[in-house]
């Protein structure tokens, strides 16, 4: 019978465990449609998330983006063999919110981070 329960505890004990994935969300501040993608490395094997065709002013999200080093790339979303940002991001477990923004001299972008919530 104790084994019983210690066996429910450490039931208990490890759906207690936090998610290793964050929501990770794009806003494009820009004049034109973007597409926006991620790579990111699970178990060894290297991942691409959906890409993100996201409109003038509106948000499109990721919302399981594992733990660890994402490489992110930014494309003109009607030309999308330009790319107009690669870079990393670190992500944790907390959610993180980026404006893709225009840089100078174009055509360029730029990441912000925003320290406001992701929109539903």
């Amino acid at each position: 019978m104790a084994v019983l329960g210690g066996l429910t505890l450490l039931a208990l004990g490890l759906c207690s465990i936090p998610a290793q994935a964050a929501k990770m969300a794009f806003r494009n501040d820009g004049p034109t449609p973007l597409i926006v993608q991620g790579t990111c490395l699970v178990k060894g094997s290297v991942v691409r998330g959906k890409p993100l065709l996201i409109n003038p002013g509106q948000t499109a999200t990721w919302d399981k983006m594992p733990a660890g080093t994402a490489s992110v790339t930014v494309q003109d979303g009607r030309l999308p063999a330009r790319t107009l940002y690669q870079g990393s991001i670190v992500v944790d477990t907390d959610d993180l919110y980026y404006a893709v923004q225009p840089d100078l001299p174009g055509p360029k972008a730029k990441l912000k981070a925003l320290d406001v919530a992701i929109p539903k």
